[in-house]
């Protein structure tokens, strides 16, 4: 029991250092859509024995943005994870991007159990969390992820029916770069 508590409180700490050190974006003109596969490659074998079918939308001519595409990365990671732990008895996991007027966004939505609409305010904010295990940092470093790169989380739930998350990013970041940004498309 001691070692276990021991475990269960480093993770704990880890989490919260993570929280405080995170350092601001390294910008560089991304392919959002390479992100996304990137994620769902990574997390395809867990998807499978948890009994989650992935499934891609994405976006055929998607604007490149300015991020950091390892900050972007460790958001979509962390709703994934979110996602499987509303589905413990399996379901369907969709990435999904878009081109939406001045931003471009990526929708990540499952099949889950939903989150009551009373805690939809509150699941970003530091130590909330309605599981047993974690701090309840993990949406916050998402929020703070994506508002470091001026952009916006949105959620969106009804029990029963499941959750989606929408990362909105602004397409002008990229566009304001000009010449910059042909010369980092064209080093690709």
């Amino acid at each position: 029991i001691i070692d276990q508590e021991v475990h269960r409180i480093s993770d704990m700490l880890e989490e919260f250092v993570r929280y405080a050190r995170l350092a601001p974006p390294q910008l560089e003109a991304i392919d959002l859509n390479k992100v996304v596969r990137y994620v769902a490659d990574m997390l395809s074998e867990r998807a499978e024995q948890s009994r989650i079918k992935l499934t891609l939308a994405l976006a055929e001519s998607l604007p490149t943005v300015l991020a950091d595409e390892n900050k972007l990365v460790q958001a979509l990671v962390n709703l994934c994870i979110n996602a499987f732990h509303a589905m413990p008895e399996g379901g369907t996991l969709k990435l999904a991007t878009k081109h939406q007027g001045n931003s471009v966004e990526i929708d990540i939505a499952d099949t889950g159990v939903g989150i009551p609409e009373e805690d939809i305010s509150k699941i970003f904010l530091p130590f909330f969390t309605k599981k047993e295990s974690g701090m309840g940092f993990g949406l916050s470093i998402v929020q703070r992820i994506v508002e470091g790169h001026n952009g916006q989380i949105i959620c969106q739930s009804r029990v029963g029916d499941g959750t989606v998350f929408t990362v909105q990013l602004p397409v002008e970041q990229s566009r304001k770069t000009g010449a910059s940004h042909d010369r980092l498309a064209a080093d690709r």
